[in-house]
C-alpha cells in the first residue's frame, strides 16, 4: 500500500470499512431507535448551558515586584 500497490478500488472499500466499524454504535443505536419509533433527535428537551459569571482578577499578585530590587 505505501508502494502504490493498491487499487483505487480496494483503498476505497478499505475506507468504507473502517467508517462502519468504528461507527458502528452510532449506526446500531439509530437502527435501534428506528425499530422503537423513537424520535432521532431525543425525547427530552436540552437545558441551556449555564451561564458563567465572570469574576474579578485576584489583587494580590505574588510575581508583581520580583525583579525589582528594594
Amino acid at each position: 500500500m505505501l508502494q502504490g500497490r493498491l487499487a483505487v478500488r480496494e483503498g476505497g472499500r478499505i475506507i468504507i470499512g473502517c467508517f462502519i466499524l468504528f461507527g458502528a454504535p452510532l449506526i446500531a443505536q439509530g437502527i435501534m431507535a428506528t425499530i422503537r419509533g423513537e424520535d432521532r433527535t431525543g425525547s427530552q428537551p436540552v437545558a441551556p448551558p449555564p451561564v458563567a459569571i465572570p469574576t474579578s482578577p485576584p489583587q494580590f499578585d505574588p510575581y508583581a515586584g520580583a525583579s525589582v530590587p528594594r
